[in-house]
């Protein structure tokens, strides 16, 4: 699913929230606010609801993000800024239920543009010193920044920046491409650092649907299995029947050959296959 962006705009959660928060700087909140972006894309706003249906309001998404951070506090970090399995985890602590976002790790930066031109929203970290001054990417800051994008046309997508002030109508502006490849692959040693989320993908109907499709392959995996079976056992009825017929030719004690192939009637088939089995011996050599 793609998203007009000039129609559907995510609620906006602006890093600037955080300013104050437990002593941390504003921009130390950029991944939090990317996640929660990328979500509202991925959920289109399900996930920006409260319980009553009403959007969230400056405190909600203040809380949301204060629930990112305390996860992403929970682990001794290296580098002080969300890397993969960092978002893995901030992204679980906010949205419990909500499948996880994809990590996306490629030296080939175009992989990222045609995941932005099949639709997928991108929450991706980037070194914007590495950019000059007059780089669109660096309006709002040009420290290490985690930002969100969706769409694509002629080299640029449109980025919603969490150091915008906090506002309910930020829809992001158009910035090239180019300029996200440079900064992307210098905070990543030469990979992007980043996270993909199906925009529309994670709504209740979208899930939904696909527990359903889920359940399907297992009913059509399991008849596979119990066809197989079928076809094997209709093999062991076979030889049972060859067996009983090649004793019956030949002097001797049918016996154990005979417990033996109940045994494995009753096994496989039940009380009416054992009945076939007796059925098959009445007349043999004892």
């Amino acid at each position: 699913m793609t998203v007009n962006a000039d129609r559907y705009v995510p609620l906006f959660a602006s890093e600037k929230l955080l300013a104050g928060f437990d002593g941390q700087p504003p921009f130390k909140g950029c991944g939090l606010s990317a996640a929660i972006t990328c979500t509202g894309y991925a959920t289109l706003g399900e996930s920006q609801t409260k319980g009553n249906g009403r959007p969230f309001d400056s405190a909600d998404l203040t809380n949301q993000l204060k629930v990112g951070w305390r996860a992403f506090e929970k682990v001794r970090d290296s580098n002080g800024i969300p890397d993969r399995d960092d978002a893995i985890r901030i992204h679980r602590a906010m949205f419990d239920g909500i499948p996880d976002p994809i990590p996306v790790a490629e030296r080939d930066f175009d992989e990222i543009v045609e995941m932005l031109r099949a639709g997928w929203a991108i929450s991706v970290a980037c070194r914007l010193s590495v950019l000059p001054q007059s780089s669109p990417l660096r309006k709002y800051t040009s420290a290490d920044h985690q930002i969100p994008l969706v769409g694509f046309a002629k080299g640029r997508s449109r980025r919603q920046d969490p150091m915008h002030a906090p506002s309910l109508r930020y829809a992001g502006e158009w910035v090239p491409l180019d300029h996200v490849r440079i900064a992307a692959k210098a905070i990543g040693n030469g990979e992007a650092l980043a996270w993909r989320y199906p925009v529309g993908g994670w709504t209740q109907a979208a899930l939904a649907t696909e527990a359903l499709r889920d359940r399907v392959r297992e009913l059509r995996e399991t008849s596979e299995a119990l066809r197989v079976q079928l076809d094997d056992k209709d093999g062991r009825i076979v030889q049972l029947k060859a067996d009983l017929a090649a004793c019956r030719q030949a002097p001797g004690d049918c016996g154990p050959l005979v417990d033996n192939a109940k045994a494995a009637a009753w096994e496989s088939f039940g009380q009416k296959a054992v009945k076939a089995v007796d059925d098959l011996r009445v007349g043999g050599p004892r």
